[in-house]
């Protein structure tokens, strides 16, 4: 389910500037967008929380997964901004459900001693999806480009002929790339054009012409997507290549120079993509209601030894939660620090699932190839930070207490985080980049075991509700976040955007201080025969 949940969630990252491109929006939509799915994930959670802790998390997380992954489907039909925000927003609806149902689970499932680890181990599965979404997404788009795909460019293809103007025959020469200067020495007919059409038939004649490539005018062209890079290979070493090839090639290289003035090849892929994962989903659902049951007495593979292990002596079943204890919640110190920590938290981290691969694009015109796979490798890394964490905020916690078994954990894991956003601004290659936005995703990872844990320990029955609760104000914090980032970014530059998102994760490295694992919200309802 958690590979899922974030495979779907985060899946956009990779196609943005494909949907961007083929619907014609800004980037400033493009935010709200994103931005849309997090405004109702963050508002449903208190209430999916409470639904799932009181008519079982068996049936509710079915209805959660069911409905994010129609939503998923439906978004591929988008044809416009606002069904793509519609869309985007009723999935975030579904989705709002999967974590704090997934808390009720391990609370229910799992003795105290072990919720970190069990913990780690759903977050572990969210980074897993994570690291997927970008792979898998971009072999996705890749393969389903359709075979009879035209080569050559419409009228539509144009995004910003003025912009194109700039590129090609700029007022100033001097810094002006070798391979841009010949692209457009072959494009000097059309160099005062005011005309879509005259441009792009003159940009058609390039693109299916059979001399357009040469390794002395493309030798420094570094952005160019695989598939180009192979056809170049076989050119290279005198191999035979059709037509159909070199105007594949030529169209990659035009795409290589003009990466966002005119629309990519795999605008038409992003649609399929969607409906893919959709599939999967209503297949997981159906999985889920299959093998879950709501409370370990309930499965059949389970015995009295290990009913025993999981609620003590009794081996009872938690109760039913009934009525959600707000004004505990609300008087509760603690649980506001963590509500605050986790806004500071989201509005860095989302930067990672949401523009990086838009600003690998734009800052070094990285091939989506290489841009999947740097995208993905902040995950990799991030994995094993959850898992480190849960072990180390389990053993803390039984040699010092839950109060600094969680917080010190929680500390360490942030302070990384903010200190790699603060770097970004003075390395100037995108591996660089990438291994700093790694350090930041592992710390991020290295401290979510201790805040769900931190939330099941204060959280007693209600385990899911308060995890809802800070989920949601942490999502406001994530919702906030896309068009934030792109408005400073856009306003200003990309690395004041890094010491932005380093300057918050500080704060709230700090506001960890303020929480207590022994503040409970409620005290743990008792148990029934």
């Amino acid at each position: 389910m958690a590979v899922l949940l974030y495979l779907d969630r985060f899946c956009v990252g990779i196609a943005e500037p494909y949907i961007r491109q083929d619907l014609g929006l800004t980037k400033q939509q493009m935010g709200n967008f994103l931005s849309a799915f997090f405004w109702t994930y963050a508002l449903a959670q208190v209430p999916a929380g409470w639904m799932s802790d009181r008519y079982g998390a068996r049936r509710m997380l079915t209805i959660y997964i069911l409905t994010w992954s129609v939503f998923t489907a439906l978004m591929g039909l988008a044809g416009g901004f606002v069904m793509l925000l519609i869309t985007r927003a009723a999935y975030g609806l579904g989705q709002s459900g999967a974590y704090p149902t997934s808390s009720t689970i391990i609370s229910r499932w799992i003795p105290l001693e072990g919720r970190g680890g069990a913990s780690a181990i759903v977050s572990g599965g969210g980074r897993i999806g994570l690291v997927l979404a970008p792979i898998i997404t971009t072999v996705l788009i890749v393969a389903l480009v359709p075979s009879d795909a035209k080569m050559t460019f419409d009228s539509d293809s144009v995004i910003d002929l003025p912009s194109i103007h700039d590129t090609l025959w700029p007022k100033e020469v001097d810094d002006q790339p070798a391979h841009t200067t010949y692209l457009a020495e072959r494009l000097q007919k059309v160099r005062r054009t005011n005309s879509v059409n005259d441009f792009i038939a003159e940009l058609n004649q390039q693109i299916t012409s059979l001399d357009l490539y040469t390794a002395e005018s493309f030798a420094r062209l570094k952005s160019l997507d695989k598939t180009a890079t192979a056809i170049i290979k076989r050119i290279d070493n005198g191999d035979d290549v059709s037509k159909q090839d070199v105007h594949k090639l030529n169209r990659f290289l035009v795409e290589a120079i003009l990466p966002s003035q005119l629309k990519g090849l795999y605008v038409k892929s992003w649609r399929p993509v969607l409906w893919i994962y959709g599939a999967l989903g209503i297949f997981v659902a159906g999985f889920f209601w299959f093998v879950a049951r709501d409370n370990p007495s309930e499965h059949p593979g389970v015995n009295e030894l290990e009913l025993t292990k999981i609620h003590g002596d009794a081996g009872n079943n938690p109760k039913q939660a009934e009525a959600l204890p707000m004004m505990a919640i609300l008087q509760n110190r603690s649980l506001w620090a963590s509500s605050a920590m986790q806004i500071c938290v989201n509005i860095g981290w989302l930067f990672v699932g949401t523009w990086f691969a838009t600003y690998l694009l734009e800052e070094y015109q990285t091939p989506i190839h290489e841009r999947g796979l740097m995208a993905m490798t902040p995950f990799i890394v991030a994995w094993f930070g959850s898992i480190s964490g849960g072990v180390f905020t389990d053993r803390l916690a039984r040699r010092i207490g839950v109060r600094w078994g969680r917080r010190l954990p929680l500390m360490l894991g942030i302070g990384l985080s903010a200190s790699a956003f603060c770097v970004c601004p003075f390395l100037d290659d995108p591996w660089a980049v990438t291994a700093m936005m790694a350090a930041m995703a592992f710390g991020v990872d290295f401290a979510v075991p201790s805040m769900w844990a931190f939330n099941q320990d204060i959280g007693g029955d209600f385990a899911g509700s308060i995890l809802g609760w800070g989920n949601m104000w942490g999502n406001l914090g994530a919702a906030a976040s896309p068009p934030l980032l792109v408005y400073i970014s856009e306003t200003y530059d990309w690395n004041t955007m890094f010491y932005v998102c380093g300057a918050v994760m500080a704060v709230g490295s700090a506001l960890c201080l303020l929480m207590d694992a022994e503040e409970k919200v409620v005290a743990t309802p008792s148990v029934t025969e």
